[in-house]
């Protein structure tokens, strides 16, 4: 899906990567859903543009309990 959408491969994942992180760090559209019983769940929407195109990724993430840091529990294009 990220290849056809975004011409995202295997060889070129850094540029998925560092839209993540510059997201995680930077967006404010991020909305919580609560604790799942392992702990507090977020879920963050960001467009990406490559020279392929544009598209919409989502991001989960999960602060575990006992943790002060965020996962990346799945990210996949809407």
């Amino acid at each position: 899906m990220f290849d056809t959408a975004l011409g995202i491969t295997i060889d070129n994942v850094d540029v998925l990567r560092e839209a993540v992180l510059w997201a995680a760090a930077n967006s404010s559209d991020t909305e919580s859903r609560g604790d799942n019983g392992f702990g507090n769940v977020f879920v963050m929407r960001f467009p990406l543009t490559t020279v392929r195109g544009t598209a919409t990724v989502l991001t989960a993430w999960i602060i575990r309990r006992g943790e002060d840091f965020p996962r990346l529990t799945t990210c996949y294009i809407l």
